[in-house]
């Protein structure tokens, strides 16, 4: 088993519903296992990895000031403007609005 695999199907499909069961059970591996392996080899969880892309991912379209956050959140895999909001600012420091405000009024 190849985390690596597993590595870049989320850098590719990060926008898809994205949990450890899908990846077990598409890799026929246990969770446990699954965990175990990625954070040893990229240092943090699954899901923190699937966080981190998506909030990378977010930064761009934010930049634009005529793309809806209602619109980045669904490109990036989130179906609630709110949770998405939540997410951003925990991952970001800021809400995406203040980080659109941040990039605008520099």
């Amino acid at each position: 088993m190849d985390v690596e695999q597993i590595k870049a199907y989320i850098d590719l499909n990060y926008y898809e519903d994205l949990s450890i069961s899908f990846f077990t059970e598409k890799y026929f591996i246990s969770k446990e296992h699954l965990i175990r392996l990625f954070k040893q080899k990229y240092g943090r969880g699954l899901y923190e990895y699937i966080l981190k892309v998506r909030m990378e991912r977010a930064k761009e379209p934010l930049s634009d000031p005529a793309v809806k956050i209602q619109t980045v959140c669904e490109k990036v895999g989130y179906n609630d403007t709110n949770y998405f909001s939540k997410a951003f600012k925990k991952y970001v420091g800021v809400s995406p609005q203040e980080y659109r405000s941040g990039l605008t009024s520099g």
